[in-house]
């Protein structure tokens, strides 16, 4: 039931967006202390447990596979991805850097950009965690510990995305969910250089978005150096769109494929 929940909640998030917008576009405000946190990222997930444990049986099962593929689709997603990526290619294509920088500021503070070159890297860094934290790691937890794990990293991503708090269990939960990351990218794409990069940042102290980053940026082209810079960029969105599709149909495959088989 959990892979037919995995597929079933993939296809309906690629096909289109699912009303679902929670936890993926929650915005929690969370009070000081531990008990708060704990509240708001563990209580769900062991409300979902709960749940699968008492009825997960019932009609056939179908009652946990609503259970699952529900928690699923509200854990997906939450950046509009499609409008995203265009806005960054048109921005691109027009030359007009400052209004690409500004799309991507509205996933977080971009600092540190002064040149055509460092917009470009920090769009990879960028979209690549994004990328990350809404499909990746929440396929990831998925698969290790069904609905519950899914609910527990995404509701750390949001309180930590919005108030700051909870990052370190979320780096935590995304350490295992990125070295992972790295290797199906190098299933993807140029094996050996991804493998390089996930070797020499195996056991590094780099930020979330520094490790994401240098994964793709190992498995795709340098732009060419004759390029403009907002052709650059654009190139390099439409590359990081297929390479990020690439990886998530890769680890549906890898977990279907050891489900099946174990």
């Amino acid at each position: 039931m959990k892979l037919l929940a995995l597929l079933i909640a993939s296809l309906l998030h690629w096909r289109t967006r699912p009303p679902l917008a929670w936890p993926a576009r929650w915005q929690p405000a969370v009070a000081p202390g531990v008990v708060p946190l704990l509240v708001l990222s563990l209580g769900p997930a062991l409300v979902a447990a709960l749940l699968l444990w008492l009825c997960g049986g019932w009609l056939w099962g179908l009652l946990g596979l609503a259970v699952q593929t529900s928690v699923l689709c509200g854990c997906l997603g939450g950046t509009d991805r499609r409008r995203l990526f265009d806005a960054l290619i048109a921005d691109g294509e027009r030359g007009d850097l400052e209004a690409a920088l500004h799309t991507l500021d509205e996933l977080g503070p971009v600092a540190g950009v002064a040149d055509g070159a460092a917009l470009c890297r920090a769009a990879t860094e960028v979209l690549a965690l994004r990328g990350v934290r809404e499909w990746f790691a929440v396929l990831f937890w998925f698969a290790l510990l069904g609905a519950p794990g899914a609910l527990l990293y995404r509701c750390l991503e949001r309180i930590a995305a919005t108030g700051g708090r909870g990052r370190g269990a979320l780096a935590v939960l995304e350490w295992p969910a990125l070295r992972a990351f790295g290797l199906v990218t190098a299933l993807t794409g140029r094996p050996g250089r991804v493998l390089g990069a996930w070797a020499d940042t195996l056991f590094a102290s780099l930020g979330p978005a520094t490790l994401a980053g240098g994964y793709v940026a190992a498995a795709l082209d340098e732009p060419a150096p004759e390029l403009p810079a907002g052709t650059a960029l654009a190139a390099r969105v439409r590359a990081l769109e297929i390479l990020l599709a690439r990886v998530v149909l890769a680890w549906l495959v890898l977990v279907a494929a050891a489900w099946i088989l174990l």
